[in-house]
């Protein structure tokens, strides 16, 4: 009913978040170094991947996937989306061109987000 309807039960909304330990070499008393882990109810699990699967599918049958995703999508991966870039930067090497990698790391952008979280 839920997907037919289009409402969500407020009671399947509610999670029990738990602070997990990064990694046990660190250091217990910094809030930083902790990650939220959500529990929800079971059902809503299931209601999720459900609902996840026929958007994928939805999105697979449409056309509407970007064509150089790599995330969340079958046989592809992070290797994938490495060997895609590796094969443009031969390429380009083998045309006499010049290549230019500009890479962005997140994780201090997530780590920012985790403190906030814990912070607040």
């Amino acid at each position: 009913m839920s997907l037919e309807s289009g409402n969500f039960p407020d009671l399947l909304k509610s999670a029990m978040v738990t602070p997990i330990l990064k990694k046990p070499t660190l250091d217990q008393n910094i809030f930083k170094n902790y990650r939220p882990v959500s529990n929800i109810p079971c059902i809503a699990k299931v209601i999720e991947s459900v609902v996840a699967s026929k958007f994928k599918d939805y999105l697979s049958c449409h056309g509407l996937n970007e064509s150089m995703q790599s995330a969340y999508r079958k046989r592809h991966s992070t290797e994938t989306a490495l060997l895609k870039v590796h094969g443009d930067v031969l390429r380009e090497l083998d045309d006499n061109k010049m290549v230019l990698l500009v890479m962005l790391d997140l994780t201090a952008a997530i780590r920012s987000i985790t403190t906030l979280f814990f912070t607040d």
